[in-house]
C-alpha cells in the first residue's frame, strides 16, 4: 500500500507541468469540443488543457493548481481561494473557475534568510482524465495554472483485519 502511494506521488511530481493560456495541442476532436466554451468570463482568461490518449484513462487524474510566482520568505504561504466547477449551457460540459480575493496567508515565523521566488498555490482540485474533452479553466490575470498527472497502477490490494 505504502509502495503504491509512493509511486503516485513520485508520478505525480516527476509529470508536473507548467501550461501556456490558449495551448493549442491536442486531438483535432478535442479542439473541436472547445467551440462551446466561452473566450473569457467576467474578465477572467480561458486556459485549456488537452491531455495525449491513454490507453486506460481511469488509471489517470488530472490536478489542477492555481497560484502565483512571487518572491516569499522561509515561511509557508497560501493563496486564498479555490475551484468551482460549472457546466456550459446547452452543452453539459464542465469548466473550472478559480475565484480568489489576491489575498496570501502564511505562517508567522521569524526568517533569517533571504527571499526567494517561489510558486504560492492556492486550494487544488482534481478532475477526471478524458483525452476526448479538453479541460478548460478560467483564471484572475495575474493568477497562474499548472497541473499534475497522476497515475494509479492496475494491481489493487485490499487490506484484511
Amino acid at each position: 500500500m505504502r509502495k503504491i502511494a509512493f509511486l503516485l506521488i513520485l508520478a505525480g511530481m516527476l509529470l508536473s507541468v507548467n501550461i501556456q493560456a490558449q495551448s493549442m495541442k491536442g486531438t483535432e476532436e478535442a479542439q473541436k469540443n472547445l467551440k462551446p466554451y466561452p473566450e473569457t468570463i467576467d474578465d477572467l482568461k480561458r486556459y485549456v488543457i488537452y491531455l495525449d490518449q491513454k490507453e486506460n484513462e481511469d488509471l489517470f487524474e488530472v490536478e489542477l493548481i492555481a497560484g502565483k510566482t512571487m518572491e516569499v520568505d522561509c515561511n509557508r504561504h497560501r493563496l486564498m481561494g479555490n475551484f468551482r466547477s460549472d457546466d456550459v449551457k446547452g452543452w453539459g460540459y464542465t469548466y473550472y473557475t478559480f475565484e480568489t480575493d489576491n489575498q496570501i496567508v502564511s505562517t508567522m515565523m521569524a526568517c533569517p534568510g533571504p527571499k526567494t521566488m517561489k510558486f504560492v498555490s492556492g486550494e487544488n482540485m482534481t478532475v477526471r482524465y478524458n483525452s476526448r474533452l479538453p479541460i478548460v479553466v478560467y483564471l484572475p490575470e495575474n493568477v497562474e495554472l499548472k497541473y499534475r498527472i497522476w497515475s494509479a497502477g492496475e494491481e489493487m490490494t485490499a487490506e484484511m483485519k
